[in-house]
This record gives structure tokens, C-alpha cells and sequence, in this order.
């Protein structure tokens, strides 16, 4: 963002202070005219000027830095850093966050992070990937709520606005696509009919949950992974007369599958089938199934992987 957002009042005793209007800011990219971001005690941004005595003091009372820039664009307490906020952190996306303590940018740990810098819409945090913060962009949603919708033209469809009622659709739009592989499921959907059918060379699809996300199968597994790479997190899957999950290469296979804090509950035939599909699967919880009547992995776990075979 470049541009003042609005000013606020500087009550630093000094040139640019006692009580003027400034412009406000949330980092040294809000700035103009040479100005950098200031916080004052209370973690009010000002944008300032850099040399004394034009410039005010920092938080603590110092003086400010002269101007910084490069990769140090920063001034926080007479020393130019990468960042004060997490607003400053724009130049690389795999490390969208700041580190308050050390001012540097890092990857993101948390779905919270993400939301808290670009808003609910994903706001997930992609750690298992390369630590950036999803964009709506890359982004499939599927929520059962009014407005949604369950067919898709051209790949288009399951946005934020008009998300999929259920995961039916989804295959069509990840199938060849290398652009949304981040499918956002929230609340309760209906799973598809149809199984996941993706090549293994293409990129990771990622599926993650947020409002409790349930996948509710009925006489098809909730995720029926027949080929390709796909992360899943945060997720429930319950209620089928079939598997909860199967993993079984088919066309075009092969698959790798990796589940992180998954609970598959009450499916009438197993928890999880892993059939030749290489597998990492951490956190999670798989109950209440079975019995299994194809050698299903189904067991509580903290974490277990295979390689595939």
C-alpha cells in the first residue's frame, strides 16, 4: 500500500511534534516524501522524517534512524530491521509474517496470522507448502449455505461469494488446474460421487477446514483419492456406508496422501484404505469404523508414514 491512510497527532516534543498532525501508517511503504514509519508509545505509526532534527524519537524514546532502505527498510528503535508489523513484509511471500521480536519476515505458523494480514478470505496459512499466506486467487471454497452452488463452467465457480454446496465439483476445477489447489471447506458439506483423479506430477492439492468442516459421505467414501498429491487438515469425516477415506491408485494414480489432525468417524467399512498409495498421516484420530473389509489402516495414531508401494 502506498499513500497516507489518514493522519493522527504527534505529541513527541520535537520540530515535527506538540500536538501537529502527521500521517499515519502501518510501515515505512505507507510513507511518502522520504518519511519513515515511527511507532510512538502506544503503537501509533508516524510517518516521520528520518534525519534529526526533522524526525521525532522512536517508542523508546531514541532517535531515529537515517534513512533506511534495501532489504532493512524499517526504523525501530535507531536500528533500520525488515519489518515492525506484519504489513511490512511484502517482498517475499513465503515469508509473509513479522517477528516481533527479532524484526525479521518468516513464514507463517497459524491460519490466525494470515487472517489477521489479508482477512478471512482464505486466511490459511500454507506451513506444510512454503509458509505463504493463501490468496483468494488460489482458493476453492465449499460451504452449504444460501447462494452456493454445485455445477462449474470453464474451472470457474466456488468462490468466496458463491462457494460449492459440496465437494462435487471439485474435480473438475483441480483436475488440470495448477492454479486453485487450496480447497476451503467450512461447516458441514456433502462429499462427491465421484473420486479425486489428479497426476502425480502435478502440484499438491491442499484441502483444509475451517468452522468445524465436516465432510458427510453417504454410500461413497467422504475422500476418494484415485491419483495425485493432496493435503488434507482440520477436517471430519463421518457417516459413510463406505470407507471414510480411500487411497487407490487408479487413473491416472499414482497418489501420495498426507492427513494432519483428520478424525474419520462412524463409516460402515473402515476408517482409511491405503492401497499402494505412499501416505504420512500425523494428528489424527480414526474411530468408530469398520469393520474393514479390504485391509484398511484403521487405527489412533499420532502419526505414521509409508512410502507407497
Amino acid at each position: 500500500m502506498s499513500g497516507y491512510a489518514g493522519y493522527v497527532c504527534n505529541l513527541d516534543p520535537n520540530p515535527q511534534g506538540n500536538g501537529r498532525c502527521v500521517p499515519s501508517c502501518n510501515g515505512t511503504p505507507d510513507c511518502q516524501g522520504g518519511r519513515v514509519c515511527d511507532f510512538d508509545s502506544h503503537g501509533i505509526g508516524r510517518c516521520l522524517l528520518p534525519e534529526m532534527p526533522d524526525g521525532g524519537g522512536d517508542a523508546d524514546g531514541s532517535p531515529m534512524c537515517s534513512a533506511c532502505s534495501g532489504s532493512t527498510p524499517v526504523c525501530v528503535g535507531g536500528t533500520c530491521v525488515q519489518c515492525a508489523t506484519s504489513a511490512d513484509c511484502t517482498t517475499d511471500p513465503t515469508k509473509p509474517i513479522c517477528d516481533t521480536s527479532s524484526h525479521t519476515c518468516g513464514a507463517c505458523s497459524s491460519d490466525s496470522e494470515c487472517a489477521a494480514k489479508l482477512g478471512a478470505n482464505p486466511g490459511v496459512c500454507m506451513a506444510h507448502q512454503d509458509g505463504r499466506c493463501a490468496t483468494d486467487g488460489e482458493t476453492v471454497y465449499v460451504e452449504n449455505k444460501t447462494g452456493c452452488m454445485d455445477t462449474t463452467v470453464n474451472d470457474q465457480g466456488g468462490t468466496s461469494a458463491v462457494p460449492f454446496c459440496s465437494t462435487g465439483p471439485v474435480q473438475t476445477v483441480i483436475a488440470n488446474n495448477d492454479v486453485r489447489t487450496l480447497v476451503l471447506v467450512r461447516g458441514t458439506v456433502n462429499a462427491a460421487t465421484s473420486p479425486f483423479q489428479r497426476s502425480a506430477t502435478r502440484s499438491e492439492v491442499s484441502i483444509v477446514g475451517q468452522q468445524s468442516a465436516v465432510i458427510a459421505a453417504g454410500a461413497q467414501p467422504g475422500l476418494d483419492v484415485q491419483g495425485g498429491r493432496f493435503y488434507v487438515r482440520d477436517l471430519k469425516i463421518s457417516l459413510s456406508t463406505s470407507v471414510g477415506i480411500s487411497a487407490v491408485p487408479g487413473n491416472p494414480g499414482p497418489i501420495t496422501l498426507r492427513l494432519d489432525t483428520v478424525n474419520v468417524d462412524t463409516c460402515q467399512k473402515g476408517g482409511i484404505l491405503l492401497n499402494g498409495a505412499a501416505f504420512d498421516i500425523r494428528n489424527s484420530v480414526v474411530t468408530n469404523n469398520g469393520p474393514g473389509q479390504q485391509g484398511s489402516w484403521r487405527a489412533r495414531r499420532n502419526g505414521a508414514s509409508h512410502p507407497g508401494t
